[in-house]
């Protein structure tokens, strides 16, 4: 049986685990990343967190950043359309202490060339309980994926938390911005903005000309990149996958989602945050078709 899985990431790592039914009867969370972790340590702190919730012969799925190259063993990346409840059946396995561990795969667009891990089981997670649409995972590398009957169509990877942060610390574009008190009126006008355009190469220097020219406070400016960059991914998130009209899901952090959600309704775009865990969701999907 599935005793357990791990969601384990670059900076958390979170646990769970399984009884016969597949319902979920304990929890761990740690802040025990793959970057927190020396390559030889992997093994020590599994069987500690494992050691208890596991007997010989049983299954425990792993994902996220420990499948990847710089983990633990790196899985392969299965080809879009993926139907989603295939992921157990293309992992890679690892025997230890007579268990049998499940490294889950990610997945891959060849054109244009893409590529995501984790995402993928969040996706699964969330289409069971949401169904057929646009999918959104913000952060550093927002994912923009479409989910037709449980299958990955097509997604794109739009990296608008990484542009502002390199922005923000590594540029004299952000040099002159201050994130004291969030300018909420900004950022909506940068969401407007970065969705009217083309490219927004040219409207970048503005946040530090309008502070230069007095016509922004640094709060002001911050925000507007903020939202220059949103409405910008939204922008080309939706016609990439050419989807106006679809209902969009959020999936991620609480404080992330709310900004995503106040500039998509800015935008008069239908959308809602998924409520849910929906990695545990995912978890459950593939038990469920193991079991089935």
């Amino acid at each position: 049986m599935i005793a357990a899985a791990l969601d384990w990431g670059s900076s958390s790592l979170r646990a769970y685990r399984f009884d016969e039914a597949g319902q979920c009867v304990q929890t761990d969370a740690r802040d025990a990343g793959i970057k927190f972790v020396s390559e030889d340590g992997f093994e020590d702190v599994f069987r500690e967190l494992t050691s208890a919730w596991t007997r010989t012969g049983d299954r425990v799925l792993l994902s996220g950043m420990i499948t990847s190259r710089n983990g633990w063993i790196e899985s392969d990346y299965l080809p879009c359309p993926l139907p989603l409840t295939q992921l157990l059946d293309a992992g890679t396995r690892l025997a230890l202490d007579g268990l049998d561990l499940v490294f889950l795969p990610g997945a891959r667009q060849d054109a244009p060339a893409d590529v995501m891990r984790g995402e993928e089981l969040q996706l699964l997670g969330a289409s069971s309980v949401y169904g057929d649409g646009v999918y959104i995972t913000p952060g550093t590398h927002s994912k923009w994926a479409r989910i037709t009957s449980g299958v990955l169509e097509q997604f794109r990877t739009i990296p608008t938390g990484e542009v502002f942060d390199v922005l923000i610390k590594h540029s004299l574009i952000g040099a002159l911005t201050s994130d004291g008190n969030w300018d909420e009126a900004a950022f909506l006008a940068g969401v407007e903005r970065g969705n009217q355009l083309d490219s927004v190469l040219s409207d970048l220097f503005t946040t530090r000309s309008g502070v230069l020219l007095q016509q922004y406070s640094e709060a002001f400016a911050y925000a507007w990149l903020s939202g220059l960059l949103i409405g910008r991914e939204i922008r080309e998130g939706l016609a990439t996958l050419g989807d106006q009209g679809a209902r969009l899901t959020l999936i991620g952090s609480a404080p992330l989602c709310a900004n995503y959600l106040k500039a998509l309704s800015y935008l008069q775009l239908d959308a809602h945050a998924a409520e849910h865990d929906v990695t545990l969701s995912g978890y459950q999907q593939i038990i469920a078709h193991v079991t089935t």
